[in-house]
């Protein structure tokens, strides 16, 4: 009887571990992505970040966003991203909830979070984003009910980006 309980708790354990353990596709996909749009013959010297991390076996991603509302500006918006999965192919998915929007970009959750910067509204627009994971570049495809994707197809390159 104490040879089985052993013998279970042992597949318990390995169970949970193997929950835990780190595929290269998460490794790979830890750290920070931007993403930089066309304009005209150069491209945009603001950008789309994502920072993503591991902590207690678990991945957690933040998105620092923009958001563009023609003649209202510019506006930032920092925020959690929701359901971050990646799979064994590379496949990676996640969610950016509603979002505040700023006139300048935060640098932390924690800094909107102390107020240390004013919004200047919000955006209840849920943006879905899929893609796939292929070295140093992560191309999502973002779709959104009320059509608030920076762009359709976005190729992220991982670290700090630079016009190649």
């Amino acid at each position: 009887m104490k040879l089985s309980v052993i013998f279970l708790s042992v597949i318990h354990l390995s169970l949970a571990a193997s929950c835990f353990a780190e595929t290269d596709h998460e490794k790979a996909l830890v750290g920070t992505w931007e993403y930089r749009q066309t304009a005209g013959k150069s491209f945009d010297s603001k950008g789309e970040i994502l920072e993503v991390s591991r902590d207690k076996g678990l991945l957690h991603g933040i998105y620092l966003g923009l958001e563009r509302e023609g003649d209202h500006g510019l506006f930032y918006t920092v925020v959690e991203m929701k359901d971050l999965t990646v799979r064994g192919n590379g496949e990676v998915s996640f969610i950016v909830p509603e979002r505040d929007l700023f006139t300048t970009r935060p640098k932390s959750i924690r800094e909107t979070k102390q107020k240390k910067f004013r919004s200047g509204g919000f955006t209840r627009d849920e943006l879905l984003m899929k893609g796939s994971l292929r070295g140093d570049r992560l191309t999502l495809h973002c779709t959104s009910k009320g059509y608030s994707c920076p762009e359709d197809v976005m190729v992220f390159q991982k670290g700090k980006w630079s016009v190649k």
